[in-house]
């Protein structure tokens, strides 16, 4: 399993574009991808994937949900989304 994490010290700096982006490509290219969104102030990528927003990261952690509650599969193959909650 690798994990790359996309983060940078000032907001406005693509950070979601580029995770998303580099999400799919790597789902293209035929791995499987979960792409987790921790923006926690200004979750996006619900939005960029047509997905809804009530179940992700938040509610797994706080006990809410379970993992396969959570992840919720994209238009992309190869490519699951975990909301931020």
């Amino acid at each position: 399993m690798t994990v790359i994490q996309v983060t940078s010290p000032t907001p406005h700096d693509g950070k979601s574009t580029i995770s998303a982006n580099l999400a799919v490509t790597i789902a293209d290219s035929g791995k499987r991808v979960l792409l987790l969104d921790a923006d926690f102030r200004r979750p996006i990528q619900h939005k960029l994937f047509g997905k809804k927003n009530d179940i992700g990261l938040a509610s797994f952690v706080d006990g809410k949900a379970e993992p396969h509650e959570a992840v919720q599969s994209t238009p992309v193959d190869n490519l699951f989304l975990m909301t931020c909650g």
